[in-house]
């Protein structure tokens, strides 16, 4: 069974076309569980007009915070509530706004035969659906080094599926934690197996909403709170 955990909010312009490039692919008892950060555009009406059971609605609460990332932390929290609703043997994670490929489900579950988890390369993708780059990634970002993935933060949440045996380790987040995906792909290198697929698997689109500006490849952070950033991963991933 597999299980695809996304986190929503205000992702009504792109949504349908996000979700028919996924319900395809899943077989009748697999899910798609969608945590809602209380979205006030058509976002729920759409995933309501679906009218298909193998989509999960979620309302999250979402607990105002005063933080220079708390759009990220918002969506780390949403994502975690998707994920701890997730009841599939592999899980997916997934943005409200991209473009699946019609193989990734089917690529993807194959190398999760051999590995705990797996990341795909990707399209850029404008806001008119159209292709600007192909394969973001002209080698795999990942490193076998944990100090060199802690000064990268090489993992993609969009682009990553695992191993629900390694939801124990991965969850809960710290308090906090901004981007959940590189906490997710650090884990799993700590407790299994990672491996990077180098074939496109879908498209990322950028657009003026976008709440991550990763594939940016630009931080408007500040160089210390990168630092500071790193340093509380670092911590906590000790810790676990």
């Amino acid at each position: 069974m597999i299980s695809v955990c996304m986190a929503t909010y205000n992702g009504g312009k792109y949504l349908k076309k996000q979700l028919d490039s996924i319900l395809f692919q899943l077989n009748d008892d697999d899910e798609i569980i969608i945590s809602d950060d209380g979205s006030i555009d058509n976002t729920v009406e759409i995933i309501n007009g679906f009218n298909d059971k193998r989509i999960k609605l979620l309302r999250h609460q979402k607990n105002k915070i005063n933080h220079q990332n708390a759009a990220h932390i918002y969506t780390t929290k949403n994502f975690e509530n998707a994920l701890n609703h997730a009841n599939g043997d592999l899980i997916f994670l997934c943005d409200q706004d991209d473009r699946w490929h019609p193989d990734r489900v089917k690529i993807m579950t194959n190398y999760l035969r051999e590995y705990d988890c797996v990341m795909c390369n990707f399209n850029l993708m404008d806001e008119k659906d159209k292709i600007y780059q192909n394969q973001y990634f002209p080698n795999s970002p990942i490193s076998k080094s944990l100090f060199v993935n802690l000064i990268r933060m090489p993992f993609y949440g969009s682009a990553m599926a695992f191993r629900k045996q390694l939801l124990s380790r991965i969850l809960p987040f710290p308090n906090d934690l901004p981007v959940h995906d590189n906490w997710i792909g650090l884990i799993s290198q700590k407790y299994g197996k990672t491996y990077f697929i180098t074939k496109s698997l879908h498209d990322y689109r950028r657009h003026n909403n976008s709440v991550s500006n990763a594939a940016s490849g630009i931080s408007s952070n500040s160089l210390s709170y990168r630092l500071k950033y790193r340093l509380a991963i670092l911590i906590s991933y000790l810790k676990r």
